[in-house]
């Protein structure tokens, strides 16, 4: 299942993709019901703040970058191998 994040009052919750946004009458987010009709309220929903938020990015952006460079790395690696041989 994928997730994205919906930011209310100055905090993050991390949703399925395919759920819908649930507010009350002064639209405010009260939760998210998923796609089997699941209905998940606020208070069940850990929220993060904007330090977290970006921890979490800066993680996975620097996760991403280090399969990458050990990608680029081993297929350099392996090129100076067959060169060599």
């Amino acid at each position: 299942m994928s997730y994205t994040y919906y930011h209310y009052n100055n905090m993050y919750y991390q949703v399925p993709t395919n759920a819908t946004i649930m507010t009350d009458s002064q639209n405010r987010f009260v939760g998210y019901q998923t796609s089997t009709g699941q209905m998940v309220h606020i208070t069940n929903i850990t929220g993060l703040d904007q330090e977290q938020f970006s921890a979490l990015h800066i993680g996975q952006y620097e996760g991403q970058h280090a399969a990458t460079t050990s990608i680029q790395d081993s297929t350099r690696m392996n090129n100076v191998g067959v060169n060599a041989g």
